[in-house]
């Protein structure tokens, strides 16, 4: 069967799957408002706005040293970030 319930929670195996990895997901997001929070009250505005402007750069390339191709408009947005 495609769809094995799951004797805990009377779901399908493919939904828990989904259940955790959201969880997973929100447990990361969760870290990062954290610690975004508390880096922002041991720096001023402008530093802590230059570095979470940083992940519009830091992204794409994470994503291309993990092996996807870098778009155009990734591109564009990252010079446009740093520049």
């Amino acid at each position: 069967n495609r769809h094995q319930r799951n004797r805990y929670f009377g779901i399908s195996s493919t939904s828990m799957a989904a259940i955790l990895a959201g969880f997973e997901v929100g447990m990361y997001n969760s870290v990062g408002y954290v610690a975004q929070a508390v880096g922002l009250e041991c720096t001023d505005a402008s530093k802590s706005a230059f570095l979470c402007s940083l992940a519009v750069v830091i992204v794409p390339m994470v994503d291309f040293l993990a092996g996807k191709p870098l778009q155009r408009k990734q591109i564009l947005g990252a010079a446009m970030a740093v520049g």
